[in-house]
């Protein structure tokens, strides 16, 4: 079922928007050479895209060496007819060098279930590091991962292009935007500032190291200084103040209990989600799925993973306790509350200034939940699995 659902994405999002055209020249014409050089937003997109496509077709294949075959195949077949058949759609085109991302990402994501199984060395080995980063908690690994979500959303640059050794550019800015209540919006600032303690606590939670503070302390402080360095102006002057006040505050109080961390990546979503963008206007809403993540398809991953990243922590924290994770039925029921919260503030921002309110954020978190939930379910099973065999060699 997921794999039959993301494929059906990877094609909506490669025919889109679906208005044909006839085509000039050889129909294989592009697979003769790699074409214009490929922006490196293009290159990010295709690799990303088919890591979870290899990732579930290797998952539903058997046999490690089979399965990794048939997922590189498989994923070098779809691409090849989805760049065929964007030859006969207007304002797309065909290059080789998408096919050949499209390919290394089925790679990537084939290799990727290959060490989820524990295959080879460097299989176990990486899982000996993860359970005794996260105490062998496959919920705490969903934290970190929801955590390093939001990481890499702040990875992207806001702008197309990366603009690196703005520091004092932005600093310029943010000097400037202090004495002027017209560029400097608290609200926003609060945000920000609950989004970092959000994450923070939850990758506290997450880790079982004896240092994890520091770790936490230095990875913070350079998020804060590369995305700073890769936006330098086009940064609000209020991120990064407010995100360094965050994260602090967040590292120096006592680890909360897992509700508590749960309540404050809620709020952290809904301040975000209704906070007005000063000189912003109404938008109506948009009823069309990730129309604006294919036509900005950099700052669509970046929106995207910012949008996924609570919903995941929320799940992780929930399914941390063993007697909830197997209960489908309140997965479900979870699933049918967030999306009825979230179409709800996506509804309200028709009337937030600067805000959008948009069906595929909708769609966003109710997959990041389920997504979530499914795997720790699934981990959690194969972690007694894995124990019952080992008693029964044993014994």
């Amino acid at each position: 079922m997921a794999l039959a659902a993301y494929a059906a994405l990877v094609l909506y999002a490669s025919l889109y928007p679906f208005a044909w055209r006839q085509p000039t020249g050889p129909l294989w014409e592009f697979m003769k050479h790699l074409g214009p050089r490929p922006a490196p937003s293009d290159i990010a997109v295709n690799f990303i895209a088919y890591i979870p496509l290899g990732f579930l077709i290797a998952k539903v294949s058997r046999g490690p060496g089979r399965s990794f075959l048939i997922a590189v195949g498989t994923c070098a077949a779809l691409s090849f007819g989805v760049e065929t058949a964007q030859r006969f759609i207007l304002y797309r085109y065909s290059a080789l060098s998408d096919f050949l991302c499209d390919t290394a990402g089925g790679v990537a994501g084939a290799w990727a279930w290959l060490l989820v199984r524990h295959e080879g060395v460097v299989g176990a080995g990486l899982w000996r590091g993860i359970d005794r980063m996260t105490g062998g908690s496959p919920a705490r690994l969903a934290a970190w991962c929801a955590a390093c979500a939001w990481g890499v959303a702040q990875a992207v640059p806001i702008r197309s292009g990366i603009v690196v050794g703005n520091v004092r550019a932005w600093r310029e800015v943010a000097r400037a935007a202090v004495h002027s209540s017209l560029t400097f919006a608290p609200r926003e600032g609060i945000g920000y500032a609950l989004t970092a303690a959000a994450v923070i606590l939850v990758a506290r939670y997450s880790l079982r190291l004896p240092m994890a503070r520091l770790l936490l302390l230095v990875l913070a402080a350079c998020t804060v200084a590369g995305k700073t360095m890769l936006n330098g102006a086009a940064l609000p002057p209020e991120w990064a103040p407010a995100t360094v006040l965050g994260a602090l505050l967040a590292l120096l109080v006592p680890e909360p209990d897992r509700p508590t961390i749960m309540a404050i990546v809620a709020l952290s979503f809904l301040a975000l989600e209704l906070t007005p963008t000063p000189g912003g206007t109404r938008h109506p809403f948009n009823f069309v799925p990730f129309e604006g993540e294919i036509t900005i398809r950099m700052n669509g991953i970046r929106v995207m993973l910012e949008q996924a990243w609570s919903f995941m922590a929320m799940a992780a924290l929930l399914t941390s306790n063993r007697r909830v994770v197997h209960e489908r039925g309140l997965m479900w029921a979870g699933a049918n509350a967030v999306g009825c919260f979230v179409f709800c503030l996506e509804w309200a921002q028709r009337h937030v200034p600067g805000r959008y309110g948009d069906i595929t954020t909708v769609m966003i978190a109710v997959v990041a939940w389920l997504g979530t939930w499914m795997f720790v379910a699934a981990a959690t099973e194969q972690d007694s699995r894995r124990a019952a065999r080992a008693v029964r060699t044993v014994n």
